[in-house]
């Protein structure tokens, strides 16, 4: 556990470093913790420990700036000297050389918004990273690394909107779709519209000011006869959206959010003349019981992307979830919007 904190501190430089005792989030290999300097939110961080005693960290920090860390107990470098090495994910080359932070660690650093945004995506792209060096080779397993990119991404934008931060430049680096937010009238409209195709009645819904603290990221929200919530966020100019990032970012932002055991995956996908569809679900475990959220994400070729979830708020509300969301989904997948 040392040797993994003295890792985090290294991937940004200065001030007095502090993290937090509990994780911010947990996902397969990966185990995420906010860091802070001089009682200031620095980064977010995540290590993955695949590889055995090798260890590799990934972090995003509040300006947005991209690290990639590895330790190896068997390299043996001179601190402070840049290295010739062949960083890879997969066949892909991401990097032909690296900063040297201790003797057995190494260290890249993205400050530039593009290149941060071309190596978090082949990341989340890849199966494998590996790192060849003159003193060996270290090689971690990427499996749930979309996810764990994601929930850094969340942990970042939650850090900085508690102390006033810019958090919607930092989400921007990493997300590259134009994507213009709804006005939330027409937003109602269409919710209004999606809800009927799927054959639901009897929400009411919610003022802004009930739902802003819980649900940030959404533009409508709605409590449901059965006691569920449902929440829509709406964007135009979406054509060009990715619908894999997209569903990635979700499930990213609900890791981030879980404070126990977090699960998460697609249920399916669908597709009509005009549009695709992923159903994903996540699940958080903690001491109120298995509470699940199962989102809907649907991007139309004319440039509509809609991210709606349907929310369990007590135990034993999971079926109502899943019934609710599977009616959304095939009423989208009936009916044009």
């Amino acid at each position: 556990m040392k040797r993994i904190f003295a890792l985090f501190l290294l991937l940004f430089a200065g001030g007095s470093p502090a993290w937090a005792d509990d994780p911010a989030f947990e996902i397969g290999s990966w185990q995420g913790h906010r860091i802070d300097h001089d009682g200031a939110f620095s980064h977010c961080a995540a290590t993955n420990v695949s590889g055995g005693e090798d260890i590799l960290i990934l972090a995003v920090g509040g300006s947005g700036v991209l690290a990639v860390a590895a330790s190896a107990p068997g390299w043996k470098f001179r601190k402070g000297a840049t290295l010739m090495a062949a960083v890879m994910v997969d066949d892909d080359l991401i990097a032909d050389q690296v900063q040297v932070t201790d003797t057995d660690t190494i260290r890249l650093v993205y400050e530039n918004a593009s290149e941060a945004a071309r190596v978090y995506q082949t990341i989340s792209a890849g199966r494998r990273l590996t790192i060849r060096t003159p003193a060996g080779s270290a090689s971690f397993d990427l499996a749930a690394a979309p996810q764990a990119l994601g929930a850094l991404v969340g942990c970042v934008q939650q850090a900085l909107a508690h102390e006033g931060g810019a958090s919607d430049e930092v989400g921007a680096i990493y997300q590259e779709s134009e994507a213009v937010r709804m006005e939330r009238s027409e937003a109602m409209v269409f919710v209004v519209n999606m809800l009927a195709a799927a054959g639901l009645t009897g929400q009411v819904y919610l003022a802004p000011s009930e739902y802003r603290d819980t649900l940030p990221d959404f533009d409508v929200a709605w409590r449901n006869p059965d006691g569920t919530l449902g929440a829509a966020a709406l964007f135009s100019n979406a054509g060009d959206a990715d619908m894999e990032l997209a569903a990635r970012n979700i499930l990213g932002l609900e890791a981030a959010r879980c404070r126990g055991d977090f699960a998460s995956g697609v249920r399916r996908s669908r597709e009509t003349e005009s549009a695709a569809i992923k159903e994903l679900f996540t699940t958080c475990s903690s001491d109120d019981g298995d509470l699940e959220t199962y989102y809907v994400v649907y991007v139309t070729d004319d440039g509509l992307l809609l991210a709606t979830g349907t929310l369990a708020l007590t135990a034993g509300q999971n079926d109502a979830v899943e019934d609710t969301g599977e009616a959304i989904a095939r009423g989208l997948q009936e009916h044009s919007f």
